[in-house]
């Protein structure tokens, strides 16, 4: 592969609140004209969307990288479980040289210019939408994705999987710089390389994919499932996130609270710790059920390597472990709570037996000295 024609595909994935309303926002961007119908190629028998998402047309506009200009059309696509996905998408024709496409590709990742565009749009599209989100606010960090397109035509004569032999894919995939791979790293790569047909190629890793395939209708289909997974990791880093901190802030709370006899200053955290655990397991399973991939083997392949190169089981582990050590801390608080109460119970009764108790003794003692 010593040139590149075809589609670079460059997703920048953002946190802005704790869910999105859709329909709220769906008739809120209705009406500046800007919502477009979100639906894969091949339909729902294949894939099962649980609440589909809505796709925001951002326009198209020049964007000069290398001193070449190029045209980026960009969307964005409002995910009900409170992430936005901003999807940059350039042409490159004609073929480019595979040197200078390496270098096109470092800078398109690591341009400043387009990471301003990418939070300005996530920044006007969260004040356009005002009360449709939930707690908005944007996160510091986000995931980003490169997906390589190639023209089946690049080919010539030769099959699809001959690009497997090829160093500059596992370079592209790895977006290495041009040093001479082990091939075990490239055995690790070409392990996650699938085909549905002789005519198509999927080679998936964790920061970038390289389709090939003569039914362009299969390269976006594809492009939408691996964004799934991109959403889905970036949600459960933002809620492992989450859970560090509020963890961290009630073991603060407390080493500075101390434990009075009459009275728990655990009240109050025990609720706020168990209405947390609450809202971090639904957020977890509408996150995890937010696709089915049912009816497809090829496409459910394609997801099951997406998830694992994401590493979302290692996220989803470590997010329920955290899961596990807040219900303990709850635990803990209302154990607390329910020593305090049945001291004072305690304490009650006594009185009460005393209260009792009190004018027989009393009697009894005016008894024996009258």
């Amino acid at each position: 592969m010593e040139s590149f024609k075809g589609h670079v595909t460059y997703f920048r994935i953002y946190d802005i609140g704790q869910g999105v309303n859709l329909h709220k926002a769906q008739e809120e961007l209705k009406r500046k004209n800007l919502t477009e119908p979100f639906k894969l190629k091949k339909g729902l028998r294949a894939i099962v969307i649980d609440e589909a998402p809505i796709v925001v047309s951002l326009g198209s506009q020049n964007f000069e990288i290398l001193g070449k200009s190029y045209i980026i059309a960009a969307t964005a696509k409002l995910w009900n479980f409170g992430a936005i996905s901003i999807v940059f998408k350039i042409r490159i024709s004609p073929a480019m040289a595979y040197g200078d496409f390496k270098n096109f590709t470092y800078v398109l990742e690591n341009d400043e210019k387009l990471e301003r565009m990418a939070l300005d749009s996530v920044y006007q599209i969260v004040r356009d939408l005002g009360g449709a989100i939930s707690e908005a606010k944007v996160w510091t960090q986000f995931e980003d994705y490169l997906i390589f397109s190639l023209d089946p035509d690049m080919l010539g004569h030769k099959p699809v999987i001959s690009l497997l032999d090829s160093p500059e894919l596992y370079h592209l995939v790895l977006t290495e710089p041009s040093v001479e791979l082990s091939q075990s790293v490239k055995d690790s790569i070409r392990a996650n390389a699938i085909q549905y047909t002789v005519n198509d190629l999927s080679v998936v890793d964790w920061n970038s994919a390289f389709l090939c395939s003569y039914h362009p209708d299969d390269i976006q289909d594809i492009c939408d499932v691996i964004e799934f997974g991109l959403c889905q990791s970036l949600e459960l880093r933002y809620y492992d996130d989450k859970l560090d901190r509020k963890l961290s802030a009630f073991t603060k709370m407390v080493q500075t609270n101390k434990s009075r006899v009459f009275s728990s200053p655990f009240t109050k955290l025990a609720e706020e710790a168990a209405l947390f655990f609450i809202e971090v397991s639904d957020i977890k399973e509408k996150i995890n059920n937010s696709l089915k991939v049912v009816g497809d083997i090829h496409y459910a392949k394609i997801y099951r390597i997406a998830i694992d190169r994401l590493r979302l089981k290692e996220w989803n582990d470590s997010l329920e472990e955290k899961l596990e050590n807040l219900k303990e801390v709850a635990l803990v608080f209302q154990n607390d709570i329910n020593e305090k109460r049945n001291i004072l119970l305690e304490i009650t009764i006594i009185l009460l037996i005393t209260i009792e108790v009190i004018p027989f003794l009393w009697g009894i003692f005016q008894k024996l000295f009258n």
